[in-house]
């Protein structure tokens, strides 16, 4: 109770250089609070591309004044570093250090691995945003490329 969850995930589409980022933020009752595409162009390695999800994400909740955030996605790579208590110094450190970094606006916060099948509604928009050139965001009602899953996670549960 009190929680909201962030789904994250991003989507490479190497044949137009681009790369889809894209959250959904719930409430604990799974109600859609919003939802954010953001496309860059370049071909980023996917474990980078995930992490900038989590940005994203992160930045999503904080601008919805959100203190209490559950984030999950399916780059276990990016979470089990996020969760690491030392410095990451890989290749993509940096990213990884900015995530650190920005969960300290959150009163309490988790990441979380899921499998993709846990990640779907979060999968579908990141394979939407591939194809869009501009950013887009939601607040409340779920674009229609992702209503019926939505609908769907919502009512399981509730069951």
């Amino acid at each position: 109770m009190g929680w909201a969850k962030a789904n994250c995930d991003a989507a490479i589409a190497r044949q137009h250089e681009r790369i889809g980022l894209r959250v959904v933020v719930r409430d604990s009752w799974g109600n859609m609070l919003a939802a954010k595409c953001v496309t860059q162009d370049g071909c980023l390695a996917l474990a980078v591309a995930e992490a900038m999800a989590f940005l994203v994400a992160i930045r999503l909740c904080h601008g919805l004044g959100l203190p209490q955030v559950h984030f999950e996605g399916d780059a276990k790579a990016v979470i089990e570093s996020v969760n690491s208590g030392e410095k990451d110094s890989s290749w993509m450190g940096h990213i990884i250090e900015d995530i650190k970094l920005e969960l300290r606006v959150f009163q309490r916060w988790q990441f979380t691995f899921t499998r993709r099948e846990g990640n779907h509604v979060a999968h579908v928009l990141a394979k939407y945003a591939v194809a869009r050139a501009h950013e887009s965001c939601w607040k409340d009602i779920p674009p229609d490329c992702i209503r019926d899953a939505v609908l769907l996670e919502q009512a399981s549960l509730v069951s």
